[in-house]
């Protein structure tokens, strides 16, 4: 009998610690202090240890005070007893702004043990805009964030949608983000239904759902504000039978971000964080050959506009259109992706080579400081013999011409009488020659309409105002043209335009890009 009783008294389950931590303030300011509060209830009378707090990142600064108190309730005949124990704790949060993990906290009382669950805490900088106070109260608000929230001119911030709900929500309907002037924007994603987890926010327990992120990359250095956010989402009233769906329009409040100034002689699409690598370049080549000077930049940032510089070409060596292609990563919160940059290069003239280096430079946001990398250069042999000229004709050619024009043309004429013309085959040769002097201009015509129709406005316009051919140049070579032709002013303007449509060719917008063109296009026109 005694040992059935032990049995029993071994098997009985024991009940666990229920365990609630919140964080206050919230959100945490970066490298200030944060007040932890344990909240342990259990049936035991026992003391409530703690046994690991799960800091994380966050730093213990001091210990704050317990409390207890006791609650006795009767239901069916049934005396229960609870016992609620209060802890506070200082923490000093990470001087780095993001979301850290805090927790589990694990607490410990006689044979029981308990845990809590972990709490998101996003932590801004000290600076940062905080969401009105007057949230606390509401049981369903959206809330914008931004990341990082002091960025460089040119970096990307992204910008993601909070719906905190204490009701039951099932979709969300409409979502506008905020703006703000100087911004261009880039979607990332807009889930219609993501996943939600529990956080506690100014003391309150929120279900909180992320409904859609967008990244942003500002023009210029100051205080920015985000204005204008909202969300329209559908929420459940009653239950799922006798209730019914309902339409809910949420408002934002302004989010403020510091936009940081970047170096000197730092461009905004030269903002990211890449790796560049290059091609082989084989050291002998036939005469004639062509290579592929190859680079390819990988990495995060508005590689679609990333700058590469130009390469002057020596004399013996013909450069030609450089192709340009990226591929974009797909499902990342951060644009980048693949740029592939090949000039095909054809040696023209034996003899040894050397192509100069090229030098990628870009701005590093996380380390702040300038990188870069040196292409080349490279040096080669070209193997081969150069043919003559057509347009110099060989010693013995210009002999046997000048033998075949000796004599007057008069002594010919004089010996024949007219109607012996008629004998010779010549006089079909001259027939056939004035055809095709009538024929030769309309057909150039022709030719010159088909290859101005193959040829963008853009050359063509270049090629009026210039009086040269313009394909093939490089934009030095172009440039001293159009100093010729234009003047050095007109001519800086003009490289100054060409500047801004590269970068905006490359850039999230095509319709800016043929506005632009299209301005130059008149441009010239005018200058002409």
């Amino acid at each position: 009998m005694r040992w059935f009783l032990l049995g029993v008294l071994i098997s009985t389950p024991v009940h666990a610690l229920e365990v609630a931590a919140e964080i206050e303030p919230a959100p945490a300011r970066a490298g200030e202090r944060v007040q932890l509060t344990l909240r342990v209830t259990s049936n035991s009378r026992q003391a409530v240890n703690v046994e690991d707090l799960g800091l994380g990142r966050f730093v213990l600064v001091s210990k704050g005070g317990s409390s207890s108190s006791t609650q006795m309730t009767f239901s069916g005949g049934q005396r229960s007893v609870v016992h609620s124990s209060v802890f506070r704790f200082v923490l000093r949060a990470p001087k780095k702004p993001g979301d850290y993990p805090l927790g589990p906290v694990k607490v410990r009382a006689g044979t029981q043990a308990g845990q809590s669950a972990q709490v998101p805490v996003r932590v801004i900088s000290s600076s940062a805009s905080v969401p009105a106070t007057s949230r606390a109260s509401e049981d369903l608000f959206v809330d914008f964030t931004v990341d990082p929230e002091e960025p460089y001119v040119g970096q990307q911030f992204t910008v993601t949608a909070h719906v905190y709900s204490r009701v039951r929500l099932e979709g969300v309907a409409d979502l506008d983000y905020p703006e703000a002037n100087g911004v261009w924007w880039e979607q990332l994603e807009n889930p219609s239904r993501a996943g939600s987890e529990v956080v506690v926010y100014s003391g309150r327990r929120y279900r909180r759902h992320m409904i859609g992120r967008i990244a942003g990359f500002a023009e210029k250095s100051g205080d920015l504000t985000l204005s204008g956010g909202e969300a329209v989402v559908q929420v459940l009233q009653g239950d799922r039978f006798f209730g019914g769906m309902t339409e809910k329009t949420l408002q934002a409040n302004p989010v403020t971000l510091r936009v940081k100034e970047l170096p000197g002689g730092v461009q905004p699409i030269q903002v990211g964080r890449y790796r560049v690598r290059y091609g082989y370049i084989p050291d002998r080549l036939e005469l004639g050959d062509v290579i592929e000077f190859k680079v390819t930049v990988k990495g995060e940032g508005n590689i679609k506009a990333f700058p590469l510089p130009e390469v002057r070409l020596p004399p013996g060596l013909r450069g030609f259109t450089p192709k340009r292609d990226v591929v974009m990563n797909e499902d990342t919160p951060l644009l980048g992706g693949t740029l592939t940059w090949v000039l095909p290069i054809q040696a023209t003239v034996p003899g040894k080579h050397r192509l100069p280096a090229m030098v990628v430079r870009w701005f590093n946001p996380d380390k702040m400081d300038i990188r870069e990398t040196r292409v080349g250069p490279f040096e080669f042999e070209v193997t081969g013999t150069l043919s003559n000229p057509l347009d110099e004709p060989t010693a013995e050619a210009t002999q046997t011409e000048s033998s075949t024009l000796r004599g007057p043309i008069g002594s010919f004429r004089a010996r024949r009488p007219a109607l012996s013309w008629l004998a010779e085959r010549s006089w079909l040769l001259g027939l056939f020659a004035l055809l095709v002097v009538l024929w030769l201009p309309r057909r150039q015509i022709q030719q010159q309409t088909v290859e101005e129709h193959r040829r963008g406005e853009l050359e063509l316009a270049l090629e009026r105002a210039l009086g040269v051919p313009v394909r093939g140049l490089g934009r030095d070579e172009l440039i001293a043209q159009a100093k010729k032709a234009l003047g050095p002013d007109r001519a800086e303007h003009l490289n100054a335009q060409l500047s801004a449509l590269d970068a905006a060719t490359y850039g999230p917008s095509d319709r800016a890009a043929e506005a632009m063109k299209a301005r130059l296009v008149s441009w010239l026109g005018e200058s002409s």
